[in-house]
């Protein structure tokens, strides 16, 4: 079995997340594909995330309909920070045939070398999805040559630019799947307080 893990904090998910997750299918010939919800990311205590519970729920929401994906709450239901190697390795115990590919956006493993067992992340089969103006040159050398790139466009989509134009008030954006949107206008979420 090939097994696709695509961690992230999807806060909130959207069709640039969507887009990935289908050409990481294609592309690797995954059986499965599990979205890992990242609950309390270790790297990203400074930011206030949506609950878990929300970001759940927009998963899978954003996730109906598409058989051959799934998603994973050991990391948002599990208190205190999660640390990927370890989830990592848990999946590895899990399904010790399975091909484990770990999918993830390569803005995020600029920081690689500071997270938690980096060469327990490298252990597996990484695969990073590009951004737009990204350049590979700015991965640190020794992530870069152990990290696959996925091929295909650059999807312009953001989580952080979707979240700003909801707080200033700003329509739902296209970017958003339906439900999600709808989602996250019944919940209120993404407004500021202010």
């Amino acid at each position: 079995m090939r097994l696709g893990l695509y961690g992230g904090t999807f806060d909130p998910v959207h069709l640039g997340h969507l887009a990935v997750a289908d050409r990481a299918m294609a592309e690797l010939r995954l059986d499965r594909l599990l979205w890992v919800l990242a609950g309390t990311p270790p790297h990203k205590k400074d930011r206030r995330l949506t609950t878990a519970a929300h970001r759940l729920s927009m998963l899978e929401l954003a996730l109906a309909g598409r058989e051959r994906m799934g998603v994973c709450e050991a990391e948002a239901l599990r208190g205190g920070p999660s640390y990927t190697a370890d989830t990592l390795r848990a999946f590895r115990s899990l399904y010790p045939r399975a091909e484990i590919y770990f999918l993830v956006g390569a803005d995020s493993l600029i920081d690689l070398p500071r997270w938690h067992d980096p060469e327990g992340v490298l252990e597996f089969n990484v695969v990073a999805a590009p951004r737009p103006g990204f350049r590979v040159s700015s991965l640190p050398a020794a992530v870069r040559s152990r990290v696959r790139m996925l091929r295909g466009p650059r999807v312009p989509a953001s989580s952080r630019e979707i979240r700003s134009s909801l707080g200033r008030g700003g329509p739902a954006c296209e970017w958003l799947p339906a439900p999600v949107s709808e989602y996250i206008g019944a919940h209120r979420l993404y407004r500021s307080k202010g």
